[in-house]
């Protein structure tokens, strides 16, 4: 029987200079960066969901601030009607009534958000779309609204002024305000979808960060 003997090296070699040690250091290299690389990407992505639950959390509180004097009640049916007569009266006891634009940034943050963020998601950006169209529609007929305040503010202010003479201006008022609350806010669902779909956000973004969850691909 011929046995056939394969040497690996010089036995007399020390084990650092065996050719086997360089393959190791190579896998452990290709390790380490791996390690590295993932260690990065993990921090990374904590960074970009911490940025968008600030942000999240900034639009939701800077809107409360204003947001619920103005769109916190809704204006269906005769709720319309019965706040346009309160503009309605105040223009025939001289006076009038002035509503005031609200920004319209924080929305608008919503659906474009900063590049370097965690996705916010769909159901926030459908809510802040339709929010912001209900916010520009308001804000054309404050703005109206000051323009007709503007005109009609010294008249109003006459002592002679008869309430024949302020029947016009006060139905105008009230059409107006008709417009504001009916046609702008309405029922005030929009603003109240767009704060359930922030706070639902809100909670995604804390439990992926409670959890440290990896990473979407």
């Amino acid at each position: 029987m011929v046995i056939l003997l394969v040497s690996s090296g010089d036995p007399s070699a020390p084990w650092w200079d065996a050719a086997w040690v360089s393959d190791v250091v190579v896998i452990l290299s290709v390790l380490v960066a791996v390690a590295i690389y993932w260690r990065q990407r993990l921090g990374s992505t904590r960074r970009q969901r911490e940025s968008t639950l600030a942000h999240l959390k900034g639009v939701k509180a800077s809107m409360e601030a204003w947001a619920d004097d103005y769109f916190g009640t809704g204006y269906e049916g005769d709720a319309a009607e019965n706040r346009s007569e309160v503009d309605f009266n105040a223009v025939m006891q001289g006076g009038y009534s002035q509503n005031f634009c609200v920004p319209t940034e924080p929305v608008v943050s919503l659906i474009q958000p900063p590049g370097d963020a965690w996705p916010i998601s769909s159901r926030t950006v459908e809510a802040a779309s339709v929010a912001l169209l209900r916010l520009t529609i308001f804000n054309q007929f404050v703005q109206q609204q000051t323009d007709f305040n503007l005109l009609h503010a010294a008249e109003l202010k006459r002592p002679d002024l008869s309430d024949e003479a302020k029947m016009p201006i006060a139905l105008a008022s009230r059409r107006i305000s008709k417009n504001i609350h009916a046609s702008a806010i309405g029922d005030g669902s929009w603003y109240k979808d767009l704060i359930d779909a922030l706070d639902a956000n809100v909670q995604e973004i804390e439990g992926m960060l409670d959890f440290k969850s990896l990473p979407s691909t």
